[in-house]
């Protein structure tokens, strides 16, 4: 279900205001998430801050992922953030591949209660993977 757009969404969209409590980053393309226990494999990060991400990834018959999830991020054998709790707030489909059931879809999540070694952990890597 996607929330409605409010007035004031729509006039911060118009005038281009960041609406956000952090300002997301957008991410080096080599960053990956693992659902679980979805186990979606390799799906792509669009943009990340210290309270939340958008990423997209393929759902199998259009099943979607739960309100409540945990992911974890990972640039191969560099970086590892695992078990990061996060309440979707938007989920949308982006296309649907001829003759599969396979839809790509878009969601916008908050992350949930970080541990203050989590929230150091991805101020790092922010700095680290971030594109300026």
């Amino acid at each position: 279900m996607e929330k409605p757009i409010t007035v004031k969404n729509l006039i911060a969209r118009i005038l281009n205001l960041e609406h956000r409590d952090h300002p997301r980053v957008r991410i080096y393309d080599d960053v990956r998430i693992t659902f679980d226990p979805e186990s979606h494999q390799g799906e792509e990060i669009i943009d990340l801050s210290i309270s939340g991400i958008a990423f997209t990834y393929a759902a199998e018959g259009g099943k979607q992922l739960s309100d409540l999830f945990e992911l974890d991020i990972q640039v191969e054998d560099v970086f590892h953030m695992g078990k990061i709790r996060v309440k979707k707030i938007s989920d949308v489909v982006l296309g649907e591949s001829v003759g599969t059931h396979r839809v790509t879809r878009r969601v916008g999540g908050r992350f949930l209660n970080l541990t203050p070694v989590q929230e150091y952990d991805l101020k790092k890597f922010l700095d680290q993977y971030g594109i300026p």
